[in-house]
């Protein structure tokens, strides 16, 4: 909802051209929701967010690494994040518009 309203107001009130009408954000998981107390499932947390971000069709996708509530991310954290972040060239999701869209169970 939010790339059509820019749409139509960048149009209407700018007139904007089609290239400047569309909407690109960038998304950062939030370390928030990472604990120390169980710091193994924080990359269940980050890849949860990492996989929102991409059904909602974000243009570009920052992951925490796991061990970041605690201290400076280590090599294997890192390599960790990126794979998370990479979710969607595994699942192919951003290969369509909306992909919860259509959808029988998440429209019932």
């Amino acid at each position: 909802m939010a790339r059509r309203i820019w749409s139509v107001a960048l149009k209407e009130l700018y007139g904007a051209n089609e290239r400047s009408q569309k909407l690109k954000y960038h998304i950062q998981t939030s370390g928030r929701p990472c604990t120390r107390q169980e710091v193994a499932f924080n990359d269940i947390r980050t890849t949860l967010q990492a996989l929102y971000a991409i059904l909602d069709n974000c243009n570009s996708l920052h992951t925490n690494a796991y061990d970041e509530a605690i201290t400076t991310p280590t090599e294997e954290s890192v390599r960790r994040a990126m794979a998370s972040a990479h979710i969607n060239r595994e699942l192919g999701l951003a290969k369509m518009k909306t992909p919860t869209q259509g959808s029988y169970f998440l429209e019932d």
